[in-house]
C-alpha cells in the first residue's frame, strides 16, 4: 500500500481550499429594452421570478464551460420563450401552445476574458433554436423554461469551445 507523505497531503489539502478562489466569474445582466421584454411572463411567474430562474441556470451551466480564473460577462437585451401564450376564457390558466414558428431566442452580448484579464472573444448574438421541438430534451416537462435551457446549454458548450480554441491558439503563437 502507498504511504501518502505529508508534504503531499497538505498540497491536496492547499489545492482543495485555494480551488473555489480560482473559480470562473460568471455575471449576467438584463438591460430590459425600453418597450419590455417580448415573451417574459409565464406559468405563474412573473418577469423578475423567469429573469432570475434564466440568470441562475446561465451560471450554473458556465461553470462547466468556462475555465477556472477566466470570467464570462452576458448582458441580455431580449427574451422571447418558446411557444406561444394564448389567453383561454373557459380556462382558469393560460395556455402555451408550442410550435415549431415560436422558437426560444435570447438576444444577447457577451465577453470572455481569460485568468489574465486579457479579451479572448467579445459579441452580440441571437441565441435561438429554431428546431427545439425536434431534440432530446432532459429538462423535465414541468419546467417551463426547458427549451430556453437547453437552447443555452448548447450555446454555452460550443460558443466557449470555440473561444478556448481561439485563445489556445493565440496563446500558442506568442
Amino acid at each position: 500500500m502507498k504511504k501518502i507523505s505529508a508534504q503531499s497531503l497538505s498540497l491536496a489539502l492547499a489545492l482543495a481550499v485555494l480551488a473555489p478562489l480560482v473559480q470562473a466569474v460568471t455575471t449576467v445582466e438584463f438591460v430590459k429594452p425600453q418597450s419590455g421584454y417580448r415573451d417574459i411572463v409565464r406559468d405563474g411567474h412573473d418577469e423578475s421570478q423567469t429573469l432570475d430562474l434564466l440568470k441562475d441556470h446561465i451560471v450554473k451551466q458556465a461553470e462547466k464551460s468556462v475555465r477556472a480564473g477566466a470570467s464570462l460577462d452576458i448582458k441580455i437585451t431580449d427574451v422571447d420563450l418558446a411557444g406561444d401564450q394564448m389567453r383561454r376564457a373557459s380556462m382558469t390558466r393560460d395556455v402555451v401552445v408550442a410550435r415549431d414558428i415560436d422558437w426560444p431566442a435570447i438576444s444577447l452580448s457577451y465577453t470572455l476574458k481569460n485568468a489574465a484579464g486579457e479579451l479572448l472573444m467579445q459579441k452580440d448574438t441571437v441565441v435561438k433554436d429554431m428546431s427545439y421541438l425536434q431534440h432530446s430534451n432532459r429538462y423535465p416537462s414541468d419546467d417551463f423554461l426547458r427549451y430556453e435551457k437547453r437552447m443555452l446549454d448548447t450555446w454555452l458548450a460550443s460558443g466557449l469551445k470555440t473561444a478556448k480554441k481561439k485563445a489556445a491558439a493565440a496563446s500558442s503563437s506568442k
